[in-house]
């Protein structure tokens, strides 16, 4: 049962672990809100973020672990793309995988005559298949972050 912030403004910081984080394996996700794109990196860097989250899990993903996780409801994440505006090489793979994910994973109709910004746009709700892995931190091998990797278009 959850506390009121109240109560757990009394509790020590030692006392505070990271949640787990969501079980690895595929699932089908949905974009639920715009992409957001920023410079990162004094703007060598330009950040693609689509926010999205699960609404069905495949047969891989451990579903004891899902249930103590909270269940699909809490499987939120994102499909982040890095695009390298100092590289013209990068960038122009970065723009290809982008064009993939829009076009064959999320499947948007009609995306071939959109520009990347209004395919971007058009993703809202689009759905697709990706898979949940645990990525180690750099610094802390230890802490772990769940990022969605591989992308497909969904299963029929």
């Amino acid at each position: 049962i959850m506390a009121n912030f109240s109560e757990i403004a009394n509790k020590k910081l030692a006392d505070v672990e990271r949640p787990a984080i969501p079980p690895v394996g595929m699932y089908r996700w949905q974009v639920t809100k715009m992409p957001v794109i920023e410079d990162v990196a004094n703007g060598d860097y330009t950040n693609i973020t689509i926010p999205c989250k699960a609404v069905e899990a495949y047969d891989n993903v451990d579903t004891d672990d899902l249930q103590k996780f909270g269940g699909l409801k809490n499987v939120i994440s994102s499909k982040r793309f890095l695009y390298d505006n100092k590289d013209a090489t990068k960038g122009g793979q970065t723009e290809f995988q982008i064009r993939q994910f829009l076009e064959k994973h999320c499947a948007i109709e009609g995306v071939e005559a959109m520009t990347i910004g209004q395919a971007l746009a058009a993703s809202l709700n689009a759905q697709f298949d990706g898979e949940m892995k645990h990525r180690a931190d750099k610094n802390d091998p230890e802490l772990k972050y769940a990022e969605v990797a591989k992308t497909a278009p969904i299963r029929e």
